[in-house]
């Protein structure tokens, strides 16, 4: 870790040195003693260490009272006042640190989790390494001796890597990540998301451990660790996390793509799969969406006929054996009474069936339609009263 310079550590330093010498000149140790632990909190002070600020509140502590006690004895003296406001300044500075620190490492943790179905049992410091060199090794310094430098080491279920200007500690353990007590499935209300973290049995985070230089947001190390977390993403991964805004984003392909971008923490503002709700048949909100979504389904055929717009899609029941499920299907054509399309995304309870399925619906099952036109999204009456009750707030995307 580079060392950290400020005024106050210079002054602190040098005021311990001074009372080092003036003690060693006039032969009083406690002077030098005192001297002695100002200096070296001083160099802990640049390092960023905890002892450094404490050492060093001790050490001015003891100054200012030293020469408070002169002061009140020997009567009214400008050099001693002044260098009591000074030591006191001294005091105030080190006081703040500490609060910042504190402040600092009360933040959640800078880390992104999945959530997978099966631990990732080949996971090696080999092949972290490998990962690190192909997305920055040329941006690493080289050792004094012209070898490559070391990138990554440790073994399950932790591991170091280095990366520009920072550290990452990788987990990899195979058991759930939150405990009985601190899990939100139960009061999940999106079933996908509450899937994920019900039937998990392993998760794996890239966390920030360390930055070289303190003096820059944490947060602006999110973009470097994003890329390397998206290398590690595989069809195991139920779902990816974030501790520091405590959101879920069900996992898709596409996600590693969006992770390498210039925003990471941006895509847990979005919605990867058309959320699914449990909500009562019989919910008023429901029904009139329902209602409305089929009274004005000539609008949708006349669009789609037209061509009018891109990602047609309907929403119907789904049944497989005795498993129902209401989900999206991407319209392909429509043939009077019946509307034939592909699944468009993964069902939750229907294990037969994926993404991509052919799939043909009746008319009257019809639950809700949306396409896209001029980049406006029409229809999707029931999604609003979905995210309502999901306690999602945005408009459709």
């Amino acid at each position: 870790m580079k060392p950290r310079l400020t005024w106050a550590n210079v002054l602190i330093f040098i005021l311990g040195a001074a009372l080092i010498v003036s003690g060693f000149w006039r032969s009083v140790f406690p002077e030098c003693a005192l001297g002695s632990v100002l200096a070296a909190s001083a160099v802990g002070l640049a390092y960023r260490q905890q002892w450094g600020a404490w050492l060093a509140l001790a050490g001015l502590v003891a100054v200012a009272g030293f020469n408070g006690f002169q002061l009140y004895s020997q009567g009214f003296s400008w050099p001693r006042s002044l260098g009591i406001a000074g030591v006191s300044y001294l005091v105030f500075d080190v006081v703040r640190d500490l609060r910042a620190a504190r402040r600092e490492r009360d933040k959640p943790l800078i880390s992104l989790v999945q959530f997978r179905r099966t631990p990732n049992n080949f996971l090696t410091d080999k092949k972290l390494g490998e990962i690190a060199h192909r997305l920055w090794g040329e941006q690493m310094p080289k050792r004094a001796n012209d070898e490559e430098p070391w990138l990554a080491f440790g073994q399950n279920p932790s591991f170091i890597v280095k990366a520009p200007g920072m550290t990452l500690l990788v987990n990899n353990f195979p058991r759930r990540y939150f405990d009985d007590e601190d899990d939100p499935g139960a009061e999940m209300n999106e079933l996908r998301l509450r899937r994920a973290l019900d039937t998990h049995t392993a998760w794996l985070s890239v966390d920030l451990l360390s930055t070289e230089n303190n003096a820059e947001p944490r947060a602006d190390a999110y973009p470097l660790l994003a890329k390397f977390f998206a290398e590690l993403l595989d069809d195991d991964c139920l779902a990816i996390y974030t501790p520091e805004s405590g959101r879920i984003l069900a996992y898709e392909t596409a996600l590693a793509d969006k992770l390498r971008g210039p925003d990471p923490l941006g895509i847990f503002g979005e919605v990867t799969f058309a959320p699914v709700v449990q909500i009562s048949d019989d919910d008023p909100r429901m029904k009139a969406a329902v209602e409305e979504a089929r009274r004005r389904w000539p609008e949708f055929v006349s669009a789609f006929n037209a061509r009018a717009g891109e990602h047609f899609a309907i929403k119907a029941p789904i049944t497989k054996d005795e498993s129902v499920e209401f989900i999206w299907v991407e319209v392909e054509r429509i043939d009077g009474a019946t509307v034939h399309g592909r699944l468009a995304n993964d069902p939750i309870a229907l294990r037969e069936l994926k993404i991509g399925d052919a799939i043909s619906v009746p008319l009257d099952q019809l639950n809700d339609w949306n396409y896209v036109t001029n980049e406006e999204f029409k229809g999707g009456f029931t999604v609003q009263v979905l995210r309502e009750a999901s306690g999602e707030c945005s408009a459709p995307s």
